[in-house]
């Protein structure tokens, strides 16, 4: 039976580095799972997040994939790896509430985010008699034991636990002629697509490339991709049409359901069957994406709508209006899963669930970007005006006066992008006490209208005036 000598480098230098004997032919993440028990690691942070370990081989910044065996990925003896906890892991119960409550209780999360093995000479696996059906049994019970949430998209992509401290410019796109209103990147990494006042949507690679043009009625509004990377959905005027971006053409438009713009969509990364719509006619309606057709109409906001966003759980939606308010519904039926979150008058331009939990950001007119720690769930209830509102408070960000017109999570969760009317983009980290990392300018004095994270989230993608730029995080 083959076997490995692995030499496990400490991240510190007051550590020694370690021995760590392995079966070549095993998974790499059974073997990680089985090493992670051993050494009694957590198999969650304090607030039920799952922690997800990995390999790196020295000196590459990537892990090695955990679904492949040490023989298949040619590592060799004597190479030198450290173990680390990743932050892709993926939150199973609503998470923001303990993220955010962290204001009050700091955790030690620097030192969760290495956990180097402090025996000399570690032999487990096949070498000592523990095959690989125990060891795969050991990393399921370990996945079992961790509470559900919903079964959500995990971006496997993300690996790098680096904290972005600056933001360099590394490719500015000029392909439209007017003001672009709308901006996603695609799932799988290789796409943007974006939309503007000159009516065209254009998709592109992330070296420039413009791979589809095609030209609306009016100019594209709104617009988002679908999670297999082969549909977009946009808004113009009152009409929502889906496109197939392989070949250009239009799968379905309607233009009935709405009555005034579309100003804003988004796909469920949840499964592939529904999208919503939300417009200044103060709609927000979903969209069966197997015959394009309207299944729900919400008609709960008496102001126009700027923002809709859907859970991690793929069935309850959050949509902003300019009166101020947030509502909670559910996709199927439309009903309000809990009363009406609202902190101000002032209008609300957009609105972001985070991807692996319940933190809910919403962007408004104030400058402040508000985090509800659990926008699934209300703590205090009370009424204004004998009207049901939730008083759960949130935690209010801000570096400037100006409204706030985006809102981005990165993939994994750890941090949060906002872009205001002046230019001005910040990044904040929610990890324990939510602070601003840093800002930069994107365009002295022009609204930035879209932002949107690579699914590695190593790169950030900005839209103000007619220029799209992406910008490379470094820490």
């Amino acid at each position: 039976m083959p076997t490995l000598q692995l030499i496990l480098e400490p991240r510190r230098g007051t550590e020694r580095r370690k021995k760590l004997e392995v079966d070549a032919t095993m998974l790499i993440g059974d073997c990680v799972a089985r090493l992670v028990d051993e050494l009694g690691y957590p198999a969650t942070e304090s607030w039920a997040t799952p922690i997800s370990y990995h390999l790196r081989v020295l000196p590459q910044r990537q892990p090695v994939p955990n679904a492949r065996r040490f023989s298949e990925v040619g590592i060799a003896s004597e190479t030198h790896v450290v173990l680390e906890a990743e932050a892709e892991s993926y939150a199973t119960q609503p998470i923001a509430a303990a993220t955010l409550r962290s204001a009050q209780r700091v955790h030690s999360w620097g030192n969760r985010r290495s956990f180097l093995i402090t025996a000399s000479v570690v032999t487990f696996c096949a070498v000592s008699g523990l095959g690989t059906g125990a060891v795969a049994a050991l990393a399921q019970r370990n996945r079992n034991n961790r509470p559900q949430l919903a079964p959500a998209s995990s971006p496997s992509s993300v690996h790098s636990t680096f904290v972005p401290r600056v933001a360099v410019a590394q490719l500015t796109f000029t392909g439209h002629q007017r003001t672009v209103r709308a901006l996603d990147w695609s799932s799988n990494g290789q796409l943007l697509a974006t939309g503007a006042d000159d009516a065209q949507l254009l998709v592109w690679k992330t070296d420039g490339t413009v791979q589809q043009q095609l030209v609306h009625p009016s100019p594209v509004t709104a617009l988002a991709w679908s999670p297999e990377s082969e549909r977009i959905v946009t808004g113009a005027a009152n009409q929502v049409t889906f496109l197939s971006v392989r070949t250009g053409t239009i799968l379905a438009s309607q233009a009935q359901p709405h009555t005034a713009t579309v100003t804003a969509l988004a796909w469920t990364g949840h499964n592939q069957l529904q999208a919503v719509s939300g417009a200044m006619d103060r709609r927000a309606i979903t969209w069966r994406t197997t015959d394009y057709t309207p299944q729900t109409i919400f008609t709960r906001h008496t102001t126009p709508i700027e923002g809709v966003s859907w859970a991690a759980d793929g069935q309850v939606i959050a949509s902003c209006s300019h009166g101020g308010v947030v509502r909670v519904w559910d996709a199927e039926n439309g009903q309000e899963t809990h009363a009406l979150f609202q902190n101000g008058q002032e209008p609300l331009r957009a609105l972001a669930f985070i991807p692996p939990g319940a933190a809910l950001a919403v962007g408004s007119d104030d400058g402040v970007t508000r985090l509800w720690e659990d926008g699934l769930q209300c703590q205090v209830m009370g009424t204004d005006n004998r009207v049901p509102v939730c008083r759960d408070a949130p935690v209010r960000l801000r570096v400037a006066s100006s409204p706030i017109r985006s809102v981005a999570w990165s993939p994994d969760g750890r941090y949060l992008a906002s872009g205001n009317n002046n230019g001005l983009c910040t990044l904040w980290s929610v990890l324990q006490t939510p602070q601003p990392l840093f800002s930069f300018t994107v365009a002295p004095g022009q609204a930035i209208h879209g932002l949107s994270w690579s699914p590695a989230g190593d790169q950030l993608a900005t839209a103000a005036g007619n220029v799209v730029t992406i910008w490379s995080l470094r820490p």
